[in-house]
């Protein structure tokens, strides 16, 4: 009988040791992750869409205002998603850009990959859905929605700028600062 007790009470004090060994571990797993992530941040983006001299495929789409859009209309095409901060960063120059189209926001188009709650009224990200939609038609899509697929957007942000022949004149950062 003392020998039961003396075992169970040897697993027991090996049992907290394993548990205090696992914290440790998956606390250095968080503060690697977080590493990881803060230097994935500062390392340059690969263009993740249509490059130049190419014509995205044909598409047509219903904006979150219920208006329809085409492809031969755009000049300006932009890729977002709502957990990617790089696409926060890169709204402000976007919305520039968007504003200085000659034709205003109907020859741009922000397409906003999500699923359908981000359109929900109490969602947070509907303030930059409100920002967008005010510079830009505002279609919202899955990533492999019929605009995505169009541009072959691989990752975001993703830009675009059209010519007036529907081919990519600029891609990346350039389309927004291109005339």
């Amino acid at each position: 009988m003392p020998f039961s007790v003396a075992a169970a009470i040897l697993l027991g004090l090996l049992g907290l040791v394993n548990l205090a060994l696992l914290l440790g571990v998956i606390r250095r797993l968080n503060d690697h992750t977080a590493v990881l992530a803060r230097l994935a941040g500062e390392q340059p983006r690969v263009q993740s869409a249509l490059p130049p001299g190419q014509r995205p495929a044909t598409f047509r789409a219903t904006t979150m205002q219920g208006e329809q859009v085409a492809g031969q209309e755009l000049a300006l095409v932009a890729f977002l998603s709502q957990d990617c901060r790089r696409c926060q960063e890169r709204l402000p120059a976007f919305v520039e850009a968007a504003k200085a189209m000659p034709e205003g926001r109907r020859q741009v188009l922000a397409v906003v990959v999500a699923g359908p709650e981000v359109t929900h009224p109490d969602n947070p990200a509907n303030s930059h859905l409100t920002r967008l939609s005010e510079v830009a038609q505002v279609v919202v899509e899955q990533l492999d929605g019929p605009i995505a697929s169009a541009f072959q957007v691989a990752g975001f942000p993703s830009f675009c700028r059209l010519g007036s022949d529907g081919i990519v004149v600029a891609n990346g950062d350039a389309a927004l600062t291109a005339a």
